[in-house]
């Protein structure tokens, strides 16, 4: 592979770029959402708030991860907030030896993330087949500005569907804030913890030195990888992006009601 192809698979996956700009983004917000929810009504209030719904889905990523890789679970805390630890859930299991070990503390530690982001778009999905209003298409060419286009297509759709749900006369209206609540709550608990990534970097190594080994086995057996892995790359990444992106105001909204909720309450103590 000379310099002018690596600049040129560079320039086409540049897109990619804005997931994983969101992505860290959507959990900074969600940190920031989380103390402002604290700062409100004290430690309990992230458990009782977005904690009952994300959390259980946290661990159960944890638990799919590690069944489908054969793993044995020993023991499962599917909510269970403890203020001393600050935990609000557990999975204990037992990952085994060696380098498939290695690459299954890798799955089961980021599993939350990719379940999360998967939720998301689950969430999505199923609100736009139930209301008959289909999510934008993915951009056709992968320069920025097909990409810039497809998300504003995507922040006019999510601001339609908002309105019309909302605009219902009955109960089904109050869909539109708990929609955007659960979306919340589901952003808030996507990230891994400390625990979960504990070891998780024998299984990067591992994993980008298979990687690297095939792409340079496939250029010495004359095999096209590069088509096939671009296309894959920005399917993947027009498959996430629209979760994150709506996942982004929905989080500065919970943390603004929250810190306004604490300025209305100052003797608050977490």
């Amino acid at each position: 592979m000379n310099a002018s192809h690596l600049i040129e698979i560079t320039r086409k996956l540049a897109p990619t770029l804005l997931p994983l700009l969101l992505l860290p983004l959507t959990q900074l917000l969600a940190e920031w959402s989380k103390g402002q929810v604290v700062r409100a009504l004290g430690w309990w209030g992230v458990p009782l708030t977005t904690g009952w719904l994300g959390v259980p889905l946290h661990e159960a990523s944890h638990v799919v991860a590690a069944k489908l890789l054969g793993r044995t679970v020993v023991r499962v805390r599917w909510f269970a907030p403890d203020a001393d630890t600050g935990t609000l859930g557990a999975v204990e299991w037992q990952p085994g030896t060696g380098p498939l070990a290695w690459l299954a503390v890798l799955a089961v530690g980021v599993a939350p993330l990719v379940a999360g982001t998967l939720a998301l778009r689950g969430l999505l999905q199923l609100v736009a087949y139930t209301m008959d209003l289909p999510l934008p298409s993915a951009p056709l060419a992968t320069d920025l500005h097909g990409w810039l286009a497809a998300t504003l297509a995507l922040g006019r759709w999510a601001l339609t569907l908002t309105h019309t749900v909302w605009m219902r006369h009955d109960a089904l209206a109050w869909l539109a804030p708990l929609g955007w609540w659960t979306v919340a709550s589901v952003a808030a608990h996507l990230t891994p913890s400390r625990a979960d990534l504990r070891g998780v970097w024998r299984g990067v190594l591992l994993l980008a030195a298979t990687a690297i080994a095939v792409m340079v086995a496939c250029e010495v057996a004359r095999i096209p990888w590069r088509g096939p892995l671009l296309q894959a790359v920005l399917a993947m990444a027009w498959w996430l992006m629209p979760g994150l992106l709506l996942a982004v105001p929905a989080t500065l909204t919970v943390g603004l009601l929250a810190s306004v909720l604490a300025l209305l309450n100052p003797h608050r103590r977490p």
